[in-house]
């Protein structure tokens, strides 16, 4: 949504609050983001789940350095670092991708049957996974879903935010993705889509093309401040949000 947590804090405050027309909005105050990008990270804890893209999924040699290198840095600048474990990656996808089928059928099915050609090659080619995530589950159900964001709820109890990979590798080319890509490899980043989060993605190193290989900041609910100040501090002490990649 923005290329810095500078950026999205400008977003935010314009854009936040609730919304009456979503059931699921909370209906809370705006927070002061402004006041939260202090460039200070001095005693936070931070939790690294490292075994999500280095035995779960393993992300490739240069995305694992980088988010070492990531990590490091947070240490560098006053934060507590030390690994985390959860429940395996995999699990955390399966959940994710048939609550993500579900809800997609449940969007989508009156123009799916009518105005099927209108959608996406990619779309049209999942049209029957939707079926089975449909049939399997109903919208926002998984077994063990609950249990899972129990589990994130009692990992961070004695952290401030959690990190870990983002992507496996750097950004593919567009020719390279199938169709099915989203099913082919467990999701880096469904855990932190929960309802028990807030995160924030940023760059850990640029390629030798200039594209990101990434890592995710995810913070408890309404943490959305703690979030955007250790993404604004690890943005500053690094010289990634000044590069562009060559387009």
């Amino acid at each position: 949504m923005a290329w810095t947590a500078e950026d999205w804090r400008d977003h935010a405050a314009g854009d936040g609050g609730h919304d009456p027309a979503d059931p699921a909005s909370a209906d809370r105050p705006i927070p002061d983001y402004r006041a939260a990008l202090t460039g200070d990270v001095k005693g936070l804890r931070i939790g690294l789940i490292r075994h999500f893209y280095t035995t779960d999924s393993a992300a490739d040699a240069r995305t694992r350095e980088a988010i070492d290198a990531a990590a490091k840095r947070f240490a560098e600048l006053g934060a507590s670092v030390r690994d985390i474990a959860l429940s395996p990656l995999q699990e955390w996808s399966a959940c994710g991708v048939l609550i993500m089928m579900s809800e997609a059928y449940a969007i989508h099915e009156a123009n799916l049957r009518t105005r099927f050609t209108d959608f996406g090659e990619a779309f049209r080619g999942g049209w029957r996974w939707l079926r089975c995530g449909a049939r399997a589950i109903t919208s926002r159900r998984c077994a063990g879903g609950r249990e899972l964001i129990d589990e994130l709820d009692r990992a961070m109890a004695g952290f401030d935010l959690v990190m870990t990979a983002a992507a496996f590798s750097e950004a593919p080319k567009i020719d390279a993705v199938g169709k099915f890509s989203t099913l082919e490899r467990p999701s880096l980043t469904i855990p932190s889509t929960s309802p028990a989060a807030r995160r924030c993605r940023c760059a850990a190193a640029l390629t030798e093309a200039g594209l990101p290989l990434s890592f995710q900041i995810v913070g408890k609910r309404f943490a959305d401040r703690t979030v955007l100040r250790a993404a604004d501090a690890y943005e500053r002490a690094t010289p990634w949000r000044g590069r562009r990649p060559a387009l």
